[in-house]
């Protein structure tokens, strides 16, 4: 639930950016507008308190115990005995990761590829959606706002889904929403009246912002906490090269404005079946090492080694 709630904030941020691109029409003026909060931003790093399992992992055992500490006395929490976590870790530093460890293990490997392509897909269509608003007709600004709303029962629905059915099954439901939607969208392009293409992408806006609320938190749970940084690294790039193609195919609207969204359709249905070979983590304790990895999603039993006990 925390992992979904939080992105509603950038929910937020479009329907403000959808006001103030309708006052300010000069892009030079609101991109300085909407770049200047950001620079607060810095000032809150320190508020953040590191991962307490991540440190576990590297053997820093007070500070993951100076952390919890802080949790309980903030969660209202009374503690009758001293906090002792312990780590199975071989000190700080043991686990010195880079990118090559993602695809030296088969199953590793498999997860990061096809999360890859999964989070270049969403950020392509998620943005891609958005920018193409302009081929379908009707005020560019009303339909830029409608698509921005139907984010807000997205979350919503990707908690009770992700609960419910759990996240691979979850997964593959809203990507093949989403790549409908786009198809009917792209079939309907020249015959349909603005509102209806309008009513067609806000659909495939709201199956794919799910998409994108349940793949962070799925990636996260499928890497193992001695990695996940890295991981969750390689992906977050592959979803910016998402975001950064997706202007080029809305260009393709210039020539056939049923295009772009034929591409999207066909990305996120190809998105859909290839994820249907991820592993399921609803219900499951998170791996910590990539030998739990490799053994959890193996269908094998995960040594205790890896796994950190309070």
């Amino acid at each position: 639930m925390a992992g979904t709630l939080t992105q509603m904030f950038g929910t937020i941020k479009l329907l403000i950016l959808a006001v103030l691109a309708y006052y300010i029409r000069d892009w030079r003026a609101l991109i300085l507008a909407t770049v200047l909060p950001g620079i607060f931003v810095v000032f809150t790093f320190s508020m953040i308190p590191e991962s307490p399992r991540w440190l576990l992992s590297e053997g820093r055992v007070k500070e993951a115990e100076e952390i919890m500490k802080d949790a309980a006395l903030i969660n209202g929490v009374t503690i009758s005995k001293p906090i002792r976590l312990l780590s199975h870790s071989k000190g700080k530093g043991h686990s010195k990761h880079e990118v090559k460890d993602l695809f030296k293990h088969r199953v590793l490997c498999s997860i990061t590829l096809v999360l890859m392509f999964v989070w270049f897909t969403c950020s392509l269509v998620y943005y891609g959606i958005s920018l193409n608003l302009k081929n379908l007709g009707g005020d560019i600004y009303t339909n830029f706002a409608i698509s921005a709303s139907v984010e807000f029962p997205a979350y919503f629905c990707t908690i009770f889904f992700i609960s419910w059915s759990g996240r691979r099954k979850s997964l593959f439901i809203f990507l093949l929403g989403t790549a409908t939607s786009c198809w009917c969208c792209m079939k309907y392009t020249y015959s349909a009246s603005a509102f209806t293409m309008a009513a067609l992408a806000a659909t495939g806006k709201f199956f794919i912002t799910a998409t994108f609320a349940l793949i962070y938190v799925f990636s996260a749970e499928l890497f193992p906490t001695v990695i996940r940084n890295l991981g969750m690294g390689v992906v977050s790039f592959t979803n910016r090269m998402g975001g950064v193609l997706a202007p080029f195919v809305v260009l393709m609207g210039e020539y056939d404005r049923s295009l772009p969204m034929l591409v999207f359709a066909v990305l996120s249905l190809m998105a859909a079946v290839i994820s249907c070979s991820l592993p399921e983590t609803n219900c499951k304790a998170l791996p910590e090492t990539v030998e739990d990895c490799e053994m959890m999603f193996s269908n094998k039993k995960a040594s205790k080694t890896g796994l950190i006990r309070t």
